[in-house]
């Protein structure tokens, strides 16, 4: 089997924000976003880094990062 088949990617958010963007706005835009309600968002907001998905692939885990920053919030993918 490939290698790179068997790695799993993780979108990690910690809380950091985009410049330009307010925190209300970006916390409903998650919450459309995930499809939940403004306190499960609430709990994205804690102070600690919070693992949002895995990606089985690189590819996916970067189209994923582009749509969650279009809410103004900022993520970092990691390798698992």
């Amino acid at each position: 089997m490939d290698k790179d088949m068997d790695r799993k990617y993780k979108i990690v958010f910690s809380g950091e924000l985009k410049s330009g963007h307010d925190l209300i706005s970006i916390k409903s835009r998650l919450a459309s976003m995930f499809g939940v309600s403004a306190s499960v968002v609430e709990m994205l907001f804690l102070g600690k880094p919070v693992l949002v998905k895995v990606e089985s692939s690189l590819d996916a885990a970067h189209l994923f990062k582009m749509d969650f920053e279009k809410t103004g919030a900022s993520c970092r993918i990691e390798e698992v």
